[in-house]
């Protein structure tokens, strides 16, 4: 069971017990970082449910979610459909992927059908947080938290995904126990690309390169679509500045990490918080420069005292 899947032995015995000593709650919540892991391991559990290596070709299997956001139009659809009963086996599987981007009225109608639903219901909500998630929701749900997989998991998979692969230490590095990042940093130059140039941004602010630093909001801005990320980049290198040599994630940019280990740790841990900070503004106010600019000056401000 769950041969596919990479790491997380735990969570998988877990799974496996609950079908194995008939212990199946009506409702399971996969949560965790990497969502093409959380649905290939959802995947897994409704296929053992549901007795089917493909559960998406089974009559009793439906899933919501896939390319685009939960409408409440298929909450509905879930809560009259719970009441037809299987026609192949004793269960039916629905699973919501992106389940945490789901309106509240929509989780509202889910609720409703989660208190009422029939014993061969089971209920597999996809998602990377809790935290838009109703608690009367989860209070009813067993939450299966997903841990980003080892340096040394990822090797493993490195090596029977990509045995050519140039440079697999690196790879295993930077895609922190994600195995969506890791195929996006081997598959998709561009992502490199992006990193690259994000991580070099960073550098010019540390560096207090004012004048440099301010143009790289042009970068930002060209790359609106992925500002999160790119901020995300930003932030774990100055945590490889602030971390032991054994801890650096950024394992091609050593050089460059030892050069600023001068910079003082409350003002790295500071930096840290504003991007933080930034990315709440973002997420929150239309005025995409000005935060930015902020970002940077303040930053550059605190190294050159």
């Amino acid at each position: 069971m769950f041969e596919k899947i990479f790491g997380n032995d735990e969570v998988k015995k877990i799974l496996y017990n609950d079908i194995n000593n008939k212990k199946i709650v009506s409702s399971y919540i996969f949560e965790g970082k990497d969502s093409d892991y959380l649905e290939s391991l959802a995947m897994e559990f409704a296929g053992l449910l549901l007795n089917s290596k493909i559960p998406d070709k089974k009559a009793d299997f439906a899933l919501f979610g896939k390319g685009e956001k939960i409408k409440k139009e298929d909450a509905q659809s879930i809560a009259k459909d719970v009441y037809i009963r299987p026609f192949e086996l004793d269960r039916k599987v629905y699973m919501l992927l992106g389940a945490g981007d789901i309106q509240i009225e929509s989780q509202n109608v889910l609720l409703k059908t989660l208190e009422e639903a029939p014993s061969y219901v089971v209920v597999i909500l996809v998602t990377k947080s809790l935290n838009m998630i109703l608690d009367t929701i989860i209070s009813r749900s067993k939450v299966i938290r997903v841990m980003p997989l080892s340096k040394d998991e990822l090797m493993d998979y490195i090596n029977e995904n990509y045995p050519k692969l140039d440079n697999k230490e690196l790879y295993a590095s930077i895609s922190m126990g994600d195995i969506s990042a890791l195929k996006s940093f081997i598959e998709d130059e561009k992502e490199m690309t992006l990193r690259k140039m994000s991580i070099d941004a960073a550098i010019k602010v540390l560096k207090k390169k004012r004048y440099e630093s301010v143009k790289e909001i042009d970068f930002f801005e060209e790359n609106k679509e992925n500002i999160e990320k790119i901020l995300t980049y930003f932030e774990i290198f100055i945590k490889d500045i602030a971390s032991s040599a054994d801890r650096i994630v950024n394992l091609d940019y050593k050089d460059e990490i030892k050069n600023l280990k001068g910079l003082a740790l409350y003002d790295l841990v500071d930096s840290i918080d504003m991007i933080e900070e930034t990315k709440r503004y973002l997420g929150n106010s239309g005025n995409f420069r000005l935060h930015l600019e902020t970002l940077v000056l303040n930053m550059i401000e605190k190294f050159d005292r």
